[in-house]
C-alpha cells in the first residue's frame, strides 16, 4: 500500500500520497509551502460558494500563500453560479479557480446556451483537451467553444461565428472563427476573410476589425497609395492598413519593396499614406 500523509492547508486537512508532494522549492516541507500533490482519498470542500468533491487519485493544485484551491478534478459534475448564470462543469476534468474562488476555467458537463448583454450563444460541451470554458475573476466570459454555428452581432452587423470564440471583460466579441468565407468593409476597402478552420478574425471592442486573414489576394487602398496584399492583415481602429504581407513589389518615395515583404504603413493627421516599413519579427 502507498504512503499517505495528512496536510492542513488553510483550515482543510488533506490526506495526500506522500511521495507525490511538491513543496515550493528552498522553503522546507511545511504544510502552507504545498502547491499540489495527489490525493489519496475523496474529499469534499467548499469554495466560496461552489461544493466541488475532489476526485482521489488526482492531482490537486494550491494557491499556498492563501491557502486556497488553485484546481483540481471533480469526482462528480460540478454547479457553479457566474454573474447569477448557473454553470455545469464536467467530472473528472480539470476545474480551474481564481484566488478568490470563482471558477476561472472548465469543461461544460453539456452544450449550454447563455445570455449575455447583447446576445445568446451557445457554448460545446467540453470533450477535447483545449474545450475549455473560461472566465475573468469576477465571472465574465474569457472565451470558450462554441456548439454548432452562432450568429452573434459584431460591430453594428452580424457575423456567423464557429469553434473559438473570445469576448473583452464587458462581454464583447474581441475574437472568432468565421463560419464561412465573409465580406467586410474595413474603412475604404472592402476584404473577403477565410472561412476560420484554422485562422479567426479579431475584434476591437467597439466592433471595428483589427485582424484578419484573407481568402485571397486584395487589392487595397493606403492612404492614397494602391498596393496588392494577401495572407494576414491588420487595421487601426479607424479602419487603415497598418501592417499586411505584400503580394507584388511595391514602390514608396525612394525605396522598393518586394513581394513576400511584410510592411508597417503609417499616416498623417488627414489619413494620407506618410511612411512604410519592413516589419521585422521579433527573435526567439
Amino acid at each position: 500500500m502507498k504512503a499517505t500523509q495528512k496536510a492542513t492547508i488553510g483550515d482543510i486537512t488533506f490526506l495526500f500520497y506522500s511521495d507525490s508532494i511538491k513543496y515550493m522549492p528552498g522553503y522546507g516541507k511545511k504544510d502552507n509551502l504545498i502547491y499540489g500533490a495527489i490525493l489519496a482519498e475523496n474529499i469534499a470542500i467548499t469554495i466560496k460558494d461552489t461544493r466541488v468533491t475532489f476526485r482521489e487519485g488526482t492531482e490537486i493544485a494550491f494557491y499556498h500563500t492563501i491557502g486556497k484551491v488553485a484546481y483540481g478534478s471533480p469526482d462528480t459534475d460540478v454547479t457553479a453560479t457566474l454573474r447569477t448564470r448557473k454553470f455545469t462543469f464536467r467530472s473528472g476534468m480539470r476545474l480551474t479557480f481564481s484566488e478568490s474562488g470563482t471558477v476561472r476555467e472548465g469543461y461544460l458537463a453539456a452544450d449550454t446556451k447563455i445570455k449575455m448583454k447583447q446576445m445568446s450563444v451557445t457554448f460545446r460541451r467540453g470533450v477535447e483537451e483545449r474545450e475549455t470554458i473560461s472566465f475573468t475573476d469576477d465571472g465574465a466570459f474569457r472565451q470558450g467553444f462554441l456548439a454548432g454555428v452562432n450568429e452573434l452581432p459584431v460591430g453594428g452587423r452580424t457575423v456567423r461565428f464557429m469553434n473559438f470564440i473570445a469576448f473583452s471583460g464587458a462581454e464583447q466579441v474581441t475574437q472568432g472563427m468565421l463560419a464561412a468565407e465573409e465580406r467586410f468593409t474595413v474603412g475604404v476597402n472592402t476584404f473577403t476573410f477565410i472561412k476560420g478552420d484554422y485562422h479567426g478574425v479579431s475584434f476591437y471592442e467597439s466592433g471595428a476589425v483589427s485582424g484578419a486573414y484573407l481568402a485571397a489576394v486584395a487589392e487595397v487602398d493606403c492612404g492614397g497609395v494602391r498596393a496588392k496584399i494577401e495572407y494576414n492583415v491588420l487595421f487601426s481602429e479607424k479602419g487603415s492598413i497598418t501592417r499586411a504581407l505584400l503580394a507584388e513589389e511595391l514602390s514608396f518615395g525612394d525605396e522598393q519593396y518586394s513581394a513576400s515583404d511584410t510592411v508597417e504603413f503609417s499616416y498623417d493627421a488627414a489619413g494620407k499614406l506618410k511612411n512604410i516599413t519592413r516589419f521585422k519579427h521579433p527573435q526567439r
